[in-house]
């Protein structure tokens, strides 16, 4: 996918790009903003109990995702460091990618 999203769940792609060809409405999950304006009729999610069977969840954080959708995660990577005041730069970038400074 052009935006680095990867696909969680490739069996939910049918439902979505049925509502897709139907012009229905699909829910979508997208705190980030990736999928902003590449969906068209798109809603947001909503806890109304409104039955909309095509749901898109874009977000790189783990929760439990409604039923059936369609799960997209955008590469991220957060890395919590703790060091002493001084510590440099490069010490810091041989210990995440592996080679001692």
């Amino acid at each position: 996918m052009e935006l680095g999203l990867k696909i969680e769940n490739p069996q939910a792609i049918k439902t979505v790009n049925m509502a897709l060809l139907t012009g229905s409405a699909v829910e979508v999950h997208d705190p980030w903003g990736v999928l902003t304006g590449r969906i068209p009729n798109a809603a947001a999610f909503s806890s109304s109990g409104a039955l909309i069977p095509a749901r898109v969840y874009a977000d790189d954080r783990i929760s439990e995702t409604p039923p059936g959708a369609l799960v997209l995660r955008p590469p991220t990577l957060v890395a919590g460091i703790g060091c002493n005041r001084h510590t440099s730069a490069a010490e810091i970038r041989g210990l995440l990618f592996g080679s001692a400074a």
